[in-house]
């Protein structure tokens, strides 16, 4: 495997960082939700960041990946490239795959918060009727009790 990485050149070892850090996210979001089958996935997955990033460090070429884009910075000549362009297109298809995941669950859990609130609601509206009900008859009989206690 290490032949094969350091063969590769550094645009495509931080491609490939890039795809096996997506890669990791889907599999801790599996593995929380019980879907991931084999559960040493997501520590190989690991293990091929680290190797990508060790030989990357070799060459003395940093690398950085976040809000900005995906960025890589040669330290030798201090030339920075932006490889943003060139991974967008490459996993679109399993961002989107994510963001319907993320969608679906979202869906269900309102679902699901909308008929709670929903039945506490109306275990609220039964309460106060109850308590409406309870004041009027203890108001009645407050009311009754001091006209039957004027009038004797």
């Amino acid at each position: 495997m290490n032949s094969e990485l350091n063969k590769q050149t550094n645009e495509e070892l931080c491609l490939l960082i890039a795809k096996t850090k997506l890669q990791l996210l889907e599999a801790r979001f599996l593995q929380a939700s019980g879907d991931l089958e084999k559960i040493n996935k997501a520590k190989n997955i690991k293990k091929v960041i680290a190797r990508a990033l060790t030989i990357l460090n070799t060459r003395k070429i940093a690398f950085s990946m976040g809000t900005h884009g995906i960025i890589m910075l040669d330290k030798n000549t201090g030339k920075t490239t932006n490889l943003t362009s060139q991974v967008s297109g490459q996993f679109m298809s399993s961002q989107q795959t994510t963001e319907n995941k993320q969608k679906n669950s979202k869906s269900e859990t309102k679902k699901a918060n909308s008929f709670s609130k929903n039945q506490s609601f109306n275990a609220k509206d039964n309460v106060k009727k109850q308590d409406k009900k309870g004041s009027q008859q203890s108001f009645h009989r407050t009311s009754g009790n001091s006209s039957s206690g004027g009038g004797a």
